[in-house]
């Protein structure tokens, strides 16, 4: 809604600002996709208790012992 007020404010047409929004939310889910999938096959034990960066996966659960 702030973007759409701020559009209105700059007397820029509602449709074209709510395009330009969903665009980049359509650029950034995929963008967002990437950096996930890249993050899982590059960094070392991801989702392991003692990983070194200290990076976890939220609700995983292991049931490999």
């Amino acid at each position: 809604m702030q973007d759409q007020k701020l559009a209105h404010y700059l007397h820029l047409p509602p449709r074209a600002t709510f395009r330009a929004q969903m665009a980049g939310c359509l650029v950034g889910s995929f963008i967002t996709l990437g950096i996930i999938n890249w993050q899982m096959n590059v960094v070392p034990d991801l989702c392991t208790p003692g990983q070194k960066d200290l990076l976890t996966c939220p609700y995983y659960v292991s049931y490999e012992e």
